[in-house]
């Protein structure tokens, strides 16, 4: 064998070695376009749902500051109408013990020789005095409903 034929074969040695390590980074580099077409794919997906997330917040916060606004709005009426009750409530109480004092005040004129009478339901009680009890049932639906307001 002469130096020419053994340089010839460890080249044509090398030369196989070489194509094969090419025919595998040609696989390699082919796996790898597919996955990256594939990742073009998901990304682009990726975004499509981001930018429907932000869509999304921000109808919410539109949303939210739409509710809030309307909750406000509510939270007024509602002390205003507390407010308006409490006033209600006020001015029935004055009414009763109005009604109440003329009441006592008609029941003396009516029947002089009783000795003293009770105060009124919506008065209040000295020490010593007995508390008026409801005579009518007027009286009695008229209590109740001050008390279940109170």
């Amino acid at each position: 064998m002469s130096f020419s034929l053994a340089l010839d074969v460890i080249l044509v040695l090398l030369l196989a070695v070489t194509i094969a390590y090419c025919v595998l980074l040609n696989r390699r580099l082919q796996v790898m376009r597919s996955a990256q077409s594939e990742m073009i794919t998901l990304i682009q997906e990726f975004d499509r749902a981001t930018v429907q997330a932000k869509t999304g917040i921000s109808d919410l916060r539109q949303a939210g500051g739409e509710i809030a606004t309307r909750l406000q709005d509510q939270v007024k009426r509602a002390q205003a109408l507390s407010e308006d009750l409490s006033f209600m409530i006020d001015a029935g109480e004055r009414m009763a013990e109005k009604l109440d004092g003329r009441m006592q005040t008609a029941r003396r004129a009516a029947n002089p020789a009783a000795s003293v009478e009770p105060r009124g339901v919506g008065q209040n009680v000295e020490p010593g005095e007995t508390p008026a009890t409801p005579r009518s049932e007027a009286e009695n639906e008229l209590l109740q409903a001050l008390r279940r307001v109170k």
